[in-house]
């Protein structure tokens, strides 16, 4: 599947994904409260569309590593699916 947009469908899971600018080889958090440990798919694309993981997570309470390392400059999507929803979040690499 593609991503060439958010706003269609973008929505809050009320997961918290930072920082939103990193250096290159770093890595992404994504913070959960106690209300949101689900199961989740997430991907991460380049903006041409292109994907660069897809994988089923489980989230602990607090702060959770994303299992990917941003090796190349450039803008990404994080899509996180749940039962609930969607939510996409943009990382700049520099």
């Amino acid at each position: 599947s593609r991503v060439t947009s958010t706003k269609a469908i973008y929505s809050d899971l009320g997961l918290t994904i930072y920082p939103n600018l990193i250096q290159k080889g770093a890595a992404v958090q994504i913070h959960s409260n106690a209300s949101n440990l689900k199961p989740f798919n997430f991907s991460i694309y380049d903006l041409s569309g292109r994907v660069l993981k897809q994988e089923k997570w489980q989230l602990h309470e607090g702060d959770n590593l994303l299992p990917f390392n941003f090796q190349e400059t450039g803008i990404y999507l994080i899509e996180i699916k749940t039962e609930e929803g969607i939510q996409i979040e943009k990382i700049a690499v520099q």
